[in-house]
């Protein structure tokens, strides 16, 4: 209507003569020229990526013209795109070499990966693989990462069927009845399709975004191996480092048991005091008093492997009941260098793919702030007869395009553009402190492993000094050489000897176990979903 002013959608159409002026940085809309509906449009200026687009001729074309409707969509799609955001990935990791000692059996080679994956083989213990695979198939917390990369997936597509048009179809049929007692009987059929043109990147903007969360969620999953594998393998050392101490115990157990009564056959001749039987059997029920400690260490982790694996108590127990011992740590422990190896772990890379979603998010809010481009048609007619209902050359035809463009909506889309860089900044403040403490991490198991396998050779010479003197103890007591306090305490000396180096097997297993954890083994080469098959492997 005259006099009416500016609105946000128009239905028009621009033909163009363009002048390129090259080596013009950067798209920006300079100026935009909001004329009133029954006007023509025309855009003063405005530039796209690398050229100036300054239109010269802008004439007003009639509707029914589908090729003028096409033309104006072709003329601003092409090359038209917001530019992404730049940004540097920090990089935190500037040592050549670890800063740790590398233990015995630890080699640092560029070929380190492979050795990673399915690393608890190397362990060469059949239940051990038993119990990894077992979690791998059945625990619930990798089923529903596994179900979170289909859904991940499935967004994906939908965001690249954004870009692609939409189209309808509709029929239907009424009846009235006139004065004159007839009817008036109509058929009416319709076809409808639209187009939104990505002038600015928005949609693909959106669709790398996608993208990036699908590696996200593929990350996600590999770090739920990682970690679960890792917790299976330390759940098995606890309950094989518990029956071992338990062992320890019963051994120890049954020397005081015979000192004990060797002890109370002497006072019964009167070689023995009071004294000494009351020490010998506090020493006794002190030893028996930690069985039950380890029983309960032993149940813990059967109870813990049921819930990581899946597998029915029954099973395990059975399984898992009979003692046996802490498998050696594997010989030649491949590591890689520091930067390689710690931006393998999938935490590192699902890091690192969020911040390529965010940026990608900046992009399409950035580019949401320009004009957008729709193209409509449809095709429909209504008949007195159903079957002269598809005769198409006298269906009715609409063809429309539209232009929209937001004239004021209180600063949301600037605020959104802002509050999506600053996000992008998180995320790149959050890939620096997960590449921190990947490094701390793997330094931490490195430092770790060395320090318990020095450990343990002193351990393995302290163990072997208090059997020797907890046997000439005995011997000499029977001699009458030495009292029975020196007896007592060689034999106290040994169990503490004992104990100490088999609580040690297990931390140089677990050390090892977390030493694979920290960098990132376990879920290389593993069968992923593939799309075209609902997602399922």
């Amino acid at each position: 209507m005259p006099g009416s002013g500016p609105r946000s959608s128009w239905q028009s159409a621009v033909a163009t003569r363009d002048m390129v002026v090259p080596n013009r940085p950067s798209f920006e809309l300079l100026d935009l020229a909001m004329i009133r509906p029954n006007r023509h449009l025309r855009f003063d200026a405005f530039r796209r990526s690398g050229h100036t687009i300054v239109p010269a001729l802008a004439p007003r074309l009639a509707w029914r013209s589908s090729a003028c409707l096409v033309s104006l969509a072709m003329l601003f799609a092409p090359g038209c795109r917001v530019a992404p955001p730049v940004y540097d990935m920090p990089q935190t990791i500037e040592d050549a070499d670890w800063q740790s000692n590398l233990p015995d059996d630890v080699i640092q080679t560029r070929s380190a990966a492979m050795a990673l994956s399915r690393w608890w083989k190397r362990f060469g213990d059949a239940t051990l693989d038993y119990l990894v695979d077992s979690t791998l198939s059945n625990n619930t917390s990798l089923a529903s990462a596994l179900n979170n990369l289909r859904i991940a997936m499935l967004d994906r597509a939908d965001s690249r069927a954004d870009r692609l048009p939409t189209a309808g179809a509709s029929a239907g049929a009424s009846s009235t009845d006139d004065p004159d007692g007839g009817d008036d009987t109509r058929f009416s059929a319709g076809v409808s399709a639209s187009w939104e043109a990505d002038l600015w990147g928005a949609r693909r903007a959106a669709i790398e975004a996608a993208e990036a969360t699908v590696a996200a969620s593929r990350e996600t999953l590999h770090d739920s191996r990682v970690s679960l594998v890792a917790e299976t393998a330390l759940a098995y050392t606890d309950l094989r480092s518990a029956q071992l101490q338990l062992e320890v115990t019963r051994a120890n157990l049954d020397i005081q048991t015979q000192t004990h009564q060797f002890v109370d056959w002497q006072r019964q001749v009167g070689l023995a005091t009071e004294l000494d039987l009351a020490q010998a059997r506090t020493r006794l029920e002190s030893t028996r008093a930690q069985i039950p400690v380890f029983e309960d260490g032993i149940n813990r982790a059967v109870n813990r492997l049921q819930v990581l694996t899946g597998l029915s108590t029954g099973e395990l127990r059975e399984r898992l009941l009979e003692p046996a011992p802490l498998p050696p740590a594997p010989g030649d422990i491949a590591v890689g260098l520091p930067a390689d190896t710690l931006r393998q772990r999938p935490d590192v890379r699902r890091s690192e793919q969020f911040v390529r979603a965010q940026a990608a998010l900046v992009a399409q809010a950035d580019a949401e702030r320009f004009p957008s481009l729709t193209l409509a048609g449809d095709l429909s007619d209504t008949r007195e007869s159903f079957a002269d209902l598809f005769d198409l050359g006298d269906f009715a035809r609409s063809l429309a395009a539209s232009i929209g463009y937001t004239l004021f909506d209180g600063g949301r889309l600037e605020r959104n553009v802002e509050s999506q860089r600053l996000r992008l900044e998180n995320a790149l403040l959050d890939y620096e402190a997960t590449l921190r403490l990947a490094l701390e991490e793997a330094e931490n198991a490195l430092s770790a492993l060395d320090y318990s396998q020095e450990q343990q050779r002193a351990l393995v010479i302290a163990e072997s000094s208090a059997r020797l003197a907890a046997e000439l103890a005995a011997l000499q007591y029977r001699s009458g050489l030495v009292d029975f306090q020196t007896v007592l305490d060689t034999q106290q000396a040994l169990l503490d000897a004992q104990g100490s180096l088999a609580v040690n097997r297990g931390d140089i297993m677990g050390n090892v176990i977390r030493l694979y954890r920290s960098l990132g083994g376990g879920w290389q080469h593993e069968t992923e979903p593939v799309e075209g098959n609902g997602g399922r492997t």
